[in-house]
């Protein structure tokens, strides 16, 4: 056989071939002992962080009101999502369903949406993101009645040490406005991380990134945060698409450097948001327990942003 290959198609480019082949396989080789090699480096650079919050957890389950809290926490979970409308479809941004009528052409039946139509332009997100930030910020003040936001702690001179950070309870400080004006809100996602995470994460796909806009919501036990969650859920403006629970006991906190939280992901349907054609858009919501929200500083923070890179995610 080998004879016959090398009287059809010539000695060289056969060895050109073979050593094609050769090259290919150690470049594969190469790569994967790098790519293993970078999640090493990964999972070291926030080993430390990830202790730290997996101390707090543990605190929190070795205290059994609390575990017994934690546990009721997935049962209402549960009982939400067993209500979510759209239990099977995937949490993206779509457009609206077609009028089955006579009514504006191309507007759409405001409040619902088209599972077979998801948004493809990023432009369209973020036009929405800018008229629905306000909204969602007056509706977070609304569900925080147990609950408190970061605040930005006060000027200090050059070189002192950093300030602890500091969270107000929004029942205090809702009717006090240099309270309010110190509140740390969260900012749209900057249009670089959603396109990089869209490209690293979804294939290219925009209409998965439904975090765009987000809040969130600081509580001080288990128990107040489950009322505020089931209370959102009774919200009539509210559709509810997904709850990720990280603060479940089965939760492995290496998906998130051991960080935890109860993430939602809901769209806000009113008479306003319809008319500002936003009611498509799909929010999240992040729930937090405040020994988590006084963990996550900028420098953690940012190692976790080096930690997701390195990842490619």
């Amino acid at each position: 056989c080998i004879i016959v290959w090398v009287a059809q198609f010539g000695f060289f480019s056969i060895l050109y071939a073979i050593l094609s082949g050769v090259c290919m396989v150690v470049l594969v080789g190469v790569f994967k002992l790098y790519r293993r090699k970078l999640l090493r480096d990964a999972t070291n650079l926030i080993a430390d962080d990830k202790a730290a919050y997996d101390a707090v957890w543990d605190t929190l389950v070795k205290d059994d009101k609390e575990k017994r809290h934690i546990v009721h926490l997935a049962t209402v979970v549960e009982g939400i999502m067993s209500q979510c409308p759209y239990p099977t479809t995937p949490t993206r941004h779509y457009y609206r369903k077609p009028q089955t009528s006579r009514g504006e052409e191309g507007v759409g039946v405001p409040g619902t949406i088209d599972e077979k139509n998801p948004v493809t332009s990023l432009d369209q997100l973020y036009a929405q993101a800018v008229a629905l930030d306000g909204i969602l910020k007056r509706k977070v003040q609304e569900w925080a009645a147990e609950g408190l936001f970061p605040s930005l702690p006060p000027s200090s001179a050059p070189g002192s040490p950093l300030s602890p950070p500091r969270f107000l309870r929004w029942a205090e400080a809702k009717d006090d406005e240099e309270k309010r004006a110190s509140i740390k809100w969260g900012n749209v996602k900057s249009s670089y991380r959603a396109v990089q995470k869209a490209v690293r994460t979804y294939g290219g796909d925009v209409s998965y990134l439904v975090d765009i806009v987000r809040q969130s919501i600081v509580f001080e036990d288990v128990t107040s945060l489950s009322r505020a969650l089931h209370a959102l859920a009774q919200d009539k403006d509210v559709v509810v698409h997904r709850i990720k629970n990280r603060l479940r006991t089965d939760y492995n906190s290496w998906n998130s450097a051991g960080y935890r939280d109860v993430a939602m992901n809901l769209r806000i349907v009113t008479d306003e948001t319809a008319r500002l054609g936003v009611d498509t858009h799909v929010v999240e919501l992040q729930l937090l327990l405040m020994p988590f929200a006084q963990m996550k500083q900028d420098a953690g923070h940012k190692r976790y942003v080096h930690f997701r890179n390195m990842r490619c995610e």
